[in-house]
């Protein structure tokens, strides 16, 4: 059996979700051989194959500074460059992790697995894969001026989680390197849209890629998620699993319980408001 490391970059505005998130994993995904965890800020785990891996400092991959650096340089405002490092940090895991798996799991850090999964490639198929069912055109571009051309696939495969397998990322990445004369890094960074907010994904790069050069070895595999704008509960959990696999509590969704609630008591009211407004302009509803 082919056991996946699993690799979730983080940042410590998400350890309370990414808590969650490990539990999760360790109760559900099948077979992984270890979690780490990447993030600045030490994340401590008691138990289990849980380790926290620190950002790397090597040169092979830039720093969030420099990321940071490189977008302010460009469009001024870098509130995003944390986005565009992450993604770094996803496709370029095995240059820093110790002994990582030849196939790894990514999973962002808000991912919240809610039943039992098995994702480790198996028969040959050495990508299996997710679909999401959105379009967003400057994701393809990125990817056109990326590599050349555009993405034969007509679907976004950034579905929160992705098997990478690492002799077919080096293989992507000589690529990259051959056609921009410079390392894989640098020249993500160059094809980058600094007006926008989010003009590339890691996942649509690598998953068009495969499906483009290697379709034989790609299967789809499809997981059902759903978005959700609270972290869920031990009920919340339960419900959610009926139909999902996992649950992707987005920190720029995330609002407190408190506020979902009132927001949803303000609504009640207003449907019952309207009801009775009907009943006395229509009076009581006969058959």
């Amino acid at each position: 059996m082919t056991t996946l490391d699993i690799v979730i970059p983080a940042h410590e505005k998400d350890f309370a979700v990414l808590e969650h998130a490990v539990r999760g994993v360790l109760r559900y995904v099948q077979p992984f051989g270890r979690i780490c965890v990447v993030s600045k800020q030490r994340f401590d785990w008691q138990g289990g194959p849980v380790e926290w891996v620190p950002e790397p400092s090597n040169s092979v991959l830039p720093s969030l500074e420099q990321v940071r650096a490189r977008w302010s340089a460009e469009h001024g405002d870098a509130s995003r460059a944390g986005w565009i490092y992450q993604q770094i940090l996803k496709l370029g895991a095995g240059t820093y992790i110790d002994g990582l798996s030849p196939s790894y799991l990514v999973i962002d850090s808000d991912v919240i697995f809610l039943r039992s999964v098995y994702l480790a490639p198996e028969d040959g198929a050495r990508f299996p894969y997710s679909v999401a069912f959105e379009y967003h055109e400057p994701y393809r571009e990125a990817y056109q001026r990326l590599v050349g051309e555009y993405p034969t696939t007509g679907y976004s495969l950034t579905a929160h989680h992705m098997v990478y397998d690492r002799a077919l990322l080096s293989e992507l990445m000589r690529e990259i390197e051959q056609r921009h004369e410079k390392s894989w890094p640098e020249a993500y960074l160059d094809v980058v849209d600094y007006q926008q907010g989010s003009s590339i994904s890691e996942m649509d790069v690598y998953g068009w890629w495969v499906l483009d050069r290697h379709p034989e070895l790609a299967t789809r595999r499809q997981l059902v998620w759903r978005d959700t704008h609270v972290v869920p509960g031990a009920l919340g959990r339960a419900m959610l699993a009926r139909d999902c696999h996992f649950a992707a509590a987005h920190a720029w969704m995330r609002q407190p319980r408190w506020l979902r609630f009132s927001s949803a008591a303000v609504q009640l009211m207003r449907e019952v408001r309207a009801d009775l407004a009907w009943r006395r302009a229509c009076g009581p509803f006969t058959r």
